[in-house]
């Protein structure tokens, strides 16, 4: 049970059998690579902050193998950057390797929270910003503060605003 990969020769031998017209044939056993399941789990952060650190969990080792016996660790990735906006990205694993396992991976999802910032951080005092409705309509143009905004949301600087 513990043989790597490969094929072994199965040897037949006479017995006690007398018959001279007696033909052997050797058979072979083959071993080939068992499944391997690599899953990234679920993850989730704030706006504008750096990508966790991805968490691979693996289903189908045998013989009491662990990760130790990769010869080259999966590799996680997302397109989601530190700059990316409020959504869920796909997380996707790749590249593992290992001498007696075949593997499949099993992606998870990236959830990048939106951000709500304080009017104050959001708008710089030297500058103006045009204030936006949720459906793109122009509200202020080149404001340098919301005062005087009914409550609701707005997006300012590309940011989502909310006017309590």
């Amino acid at each position: 049970s513990s043989s790597p990969v490969g094929e072994y020769v199965i040897k037949m031998g006479e017995g006690s059998v007398t018959n001279q017209y007696l033909c052997l044939v050797d058979g072979v056993l083959t071993i080939t690579p068992a499944e391997l399941t690599v899953t990234v789990a679920d993850a989730s952060r704030d706006e504008g902050k750096e990508n966790p650190e991805f968490v691979l969990s693996y289903e189908g080792f045998k013989n009491g193998e662990t990760e130790s016996v990769l010869t080259a660790k999966p590799v996680v990735s997302t397109t989601a950057t530190a700059d990316s906006p409020a959504g869920v990205y796909d997380i996707t694993v790749s590249g593992g390797s290992a001498e007696n396992y075949v593997f499949k991976y099993v992606g998870g999802k990236l959830t990048v929270n939106a951000v709500i910032q304080d009017v104050v951080d959001l708008m710089s005092v030297d500058k103006a910003y045009d204030v936006y409705d949720v459906y793109g309509k122009l509200i202020m143009k080149n404001a340098k503060s919301l005062l005087g905004l009914r409550k609701g949301i707005y997006v300012v600087n590309g940011r989502k605003v909310i006017v309590k």
